[in-house]
C-alpha cells in the first residue's frame, strides 16, 4: 500500500493514463498505450474500442486493422483464438459502413459475421450475443435490397450452422462444427 491508500496494479494505472491522455485529446499517446495494453491482454474489448476511438481520431483505423492482424498472427497456432482481435475485424467493417455505405462495406460487414461465427459460435455462446450488434447494423440498412440479400444469406448460415452444430453434438464429444462447403458465401449469390 502507498501512503495515500491501497496501490493500483500497473494496468490500472495505465488504462487511466490512458483515458486521461483521451480526455485532453492526445489520442496518438493513449493509443500507443493501449496498443501495449493489447499485446498483453489481446482479449480486452475495452482496449480495442478505446484503440480503434483513437485510431479514428487520428484518421487512421489502419492502425487498429494493423495490430488487429499482428495479434491474430502471433497467435494462430495458439490453442484458443482469441474473440477480442476477431469482432474487431466486425467493428472495423461496420466502421467502414457508417462511413460509406456501399455494396461492398455491406458485404463486408457479412462477410466477417460469418467468419467470426465459423470461429466461435461452436465453443462460445456468448458469440451470438457478441454477433447481435452487427445484425442490427445491417437491420438498419434493410431499405437497401442488396442488404436484405446478405442479411438472408446470413440467416441460411445460421441455420446451417445450427444443423451442423446439432450434428455434431449428437456424433461426437469433441464439440467441434464442420461449416460444410455447401454454406453461401454471404451475399453473393444476391449480387
Amino acid at each position: 500500500p502507498s501512503e495515500f491508500g491501497i496501490a493500483m496494479p500497473q494496468h490500472e494505472i495505465k488504462l487511466e493514463t490512458a483515458k486521461v491522455l483521451m480526455k485532453i485529446d492526445r489520442y496518438s499517446d493513449a493509443r500507443i498505450i493501449y496498443e501495449k495494453l493489447l499485446q498483453r491482454s489481446p482479449d480486452d474489448w475495452l482496449c480495442w474500442k478505446a484503440h480503434l476511438e483513437c485510431s479514428v481520431f487520428e484518421n487512421d483505423v489502419g492502425l487498429t486493422r494493423l495490430l488487429v492482424e499482428k495479434i491474430i498472427k502471433d497467435r494462430e497456432d495458439s490453442r484458443y483464438r482469441l474473440r477480442g482481435p476477431h469482432l474487431m475485424i466486425i467493428e472495423l467493417a461496420t466502421e467502414q459502413l457508417r462511413n460509406d455505405a456501399t455494396d461492398d462495406a455491406i458485404q463486408a460487414v457479412g462477410d466477417a459475421i460469418q467468419k467470426y461465427a465459423e470461429k466461435f459460435a461452436h465453443r462460445a455462446n456468448c458469440a451470438f450475443m457478441d454477433l447481435d450488434r452487427y445484425i442490427n447494423v445491417l437491420l438498419q440498412y434493410n431499405n437497401n435490397e442488396f442488404c436484405r440479400g446478405v442479411v438472408v444469406s446470413l440467416l441460411d448460415f445460421a441455420k446451417t450452422l445450427r444443423r451442423n452444430n446439432e450434428a455434431s453434438d449428437n456424433n461426437s464429444t469433441s464439440g467441434e462444427v464442420n461449416i460444410t462447403s455447401s454454406t453461401k458465401e454471404i451475399g453473393r449469390a444476391h449480387v
